[in-house]
């Protein structure tokens, strides 16, 4: 090998550029040494709360034990979601920033379809008072909504901070993939000198906006993430996290949201996984391990308690008498009142039930998807199918009918049966609430297609159904889709056939509504509305638990 010798005059200089470069490699590697990481994620420090649009528009979700993204639907109403996040830097020493990270937890849900990209912004500076509030699905007056900065005021720009240069700042600071297939931790790297100017100075920290990153289509059913908020009942919230040198934070005496918490696994929640109770049933014929029990403890005792009856069965069952009375006394005001409080408690349980409720898509961060599969098919459907199905044939018998020629409850439609189940569908309407010549003529082609799309999503879901179902009795055949997918799908398609479907949800609550009479249409809904109410001895209950 040929070795080539430098000239006598470039080995001073060598050296020195050796000697440097040692230098400089010794000073990195005991900088690095010397780097240390803060993490700022105590509840105290951490302001969050989501903001959804449509009727959800108003209301603060402060108290949440989620944040979101993006556009989610439900049975009785849809909304497009973004999140808002700040941290109180009060008491934070920095010697040198060398990387600032956000970090937020996203769980697998089955109410997001397919991966989607978040972008983080910084809020804009005439938004920088916005508060995350203490409310749950509910209007507060210290609390940021899609509409308000808070009660007194409009956002600087737009709706939902959503004016671009305005309410948040562009470009994004930083976008990041969001998972589909399961939960993870998604970090986004944050501008070093953002944050400390949020130090230097505490009062230009307007916080972050998490959104939808634009992907040249228009948001879709799906497109949708939830994210632990600093409230949530296992942990896991945002944080802050700074690496450098000299990094510490004092404690902060500030209050928190008052959290909701798993119970411990105490007696009663043994008594519980023995008892009788649906939800405990669930989780024997599942064989769940104790902390996956211990989750349908919780939605069986603290959410039912303190929100589903509290916020949703209760305000109802307290409702429906004075929707009578107004009926009765055919005071078309008072029966319109009525009705808006009574669409204002769906709507609290329908934020309940996509969130916190036993069926809700967070639940899949949980439940394996085969145990997703068993629990809604041969646990939920299959029994609420059998138990209709055979009430169907029951009525048939009792008519004289043949039993068995009676459709399944889940069974979709086409063709000419599609037309009479149209028709079917706007009698019931037209004896309900007893429209005139020129109402009937306005409902009748919308009505038709609500019934077309209930049946076209009906029969997806059927489809999805049965692969599911043949998943969770082990019978699905090699090279059969994915469970995870046909699980996915086939909730979707049922939450999409009940949202054209129901009485109760936006399409048809919001048309017959405007488009029938108004005391045949609140007559209607007092009668179906009963069926939601609390029996009396739950609701004497209620009372002496609320005034204590």
């Amino acid at each position: 090998m040929r070795i080539c010798k430098l000239p006598s005059s470039f080995r001073p200089a060598l050296f020195a550029f050796v000697c440097a470069a040692c230098a400089m490699t010794a000073e990195s590697a005991a900088g690095a040494a010397d780097a240390t990481t803060l993490t700022i994620d105590a509840r105290a420090r951490v302001q969050d709360t989501a903001l959804l649009d449509g009727e959800f528009a108003r209301w603060n979700y402060g108290a949440s034990p989620y944040l979101e993204a993006g556009r989610m639907m439900g049975i009785y109403a849809e909304h497009n979601a973004v999140s808002l996040i700040r941290f109180d830097l009060s008491g934070v020493r920095a010697g040198k920033i060398t990387r600032a990270r956000l970090l937020v937890y996203k769980p697998r849900s089955f109410s997001q379809l397919q991966p989607v990209n978040i972008s983080v912004h910084e809020v804009g500076q005439r938004n920088r008072d916005w508060r995350q509030g203490g409310g749950f699905a509910e209007v507060v007056n210290d609390g940021a909504s899609w509409s308000r900065l808070d009660a007194a005021r409009a956002w600087a720009g737009e709706t939902g901070a959503s004016l671009v240069g305005m309410d948040h700042v562009v470009p994004a600071l930083n976008t990041q993939p969001a998972r589909d297939d399961a939960g993870h931790w998604m970090a986004f790297e944050l501008p070093v000198a953002l944050v400390e100017r949020w130090i230097a100075q505490p009062e230009t920290n307007a916080g972050l906006r998490l959104s939808l990153a634009s992907s040249g289509r228009a948001s879709r059913w799906g497109d949708h993430v939830y994210f632990h908020s600093s409230e949530h009942f296992l942990g896991d919230g945002p944080r802050l996290e700074l690496t450098g040198a000299d990094l510490s934070q004092s404690k902060l005496s500030a209050k928190a949201n008052p959290a909701l918490r798993l119970p411990g696994k105490d007696a009663d929640f043994r008594r519980w996984a023995r008892s009788r109770s649906r939800m405990a049933g669930f989780t024997r014929d599942l064989k769940l391990n104790e902390n996956q029990t211990l989750l349908f403890y919780y939605f069986d005792t603290e959410v039912r308690e303190k929100l589903v009856n509290a916020r949703y069965r209760g305000p109802i069952t307290q409702l429906i008498p004075r929707l009578d009375a107004a009926i009765q006394a055919n005071d078309e005001a008072g029966a319109r009142a009525c009705l808006d409080e009574f669409r204002e408690k769906l709507l609290v349980w329908e934020s309940i039930r996509e969130i916190l409720w036993y069926t809700a898509g967070p639940l899949a961060d949980h439940l394996t998807s085969a145990e997703l599969a068993k629990l809604y098919t041969q646990c939920m459907w299959q029994r609420l199918e059998d138990k209709s199905n055979a009430k169907a044939r029951e009525r048939a018998a009792e008519r004289g009918d043949d039993p068995e020629s009676t459709r399944g409850v889940w069974e979709p439609v086409k063709g000419e049966a599609l037309v009479a189940r149209q028709q079917e569908v706007l009698q019931r309407i037209i004896k309900a609430t007893r429209p005139d010549e020129r109402q009937i003529a306005e409902i009748t082609p919308v009505i038709r297609e609500f019934v077309r799309l209930e049946n076209e999503h009906l029969a997806h879901f059927n489809r999805f159904l049965d692969e599911t179902r043949l998943h969770a009795e082990g019978k699905a055949q090699q090279g059969a889709g994915d469970v995870w997918d046909s699980f996915r799908l086939m909730n979707h398609h049922h939450e999409a056939f009940l949202y054209y479907q129901s009485l109760f949800n936006t399409p048809r609550w919001h048309f017959l509504g405007e488009k029938t009479p108004p005391i045949g249409w609140a007559r209607w809904i007092s009668q179906v509305g009963k069926r939601y109410a609390l029996p009396e001895k739950q609701m004497e209950a209620l009372k002496q638990t609320q005034s204590k």
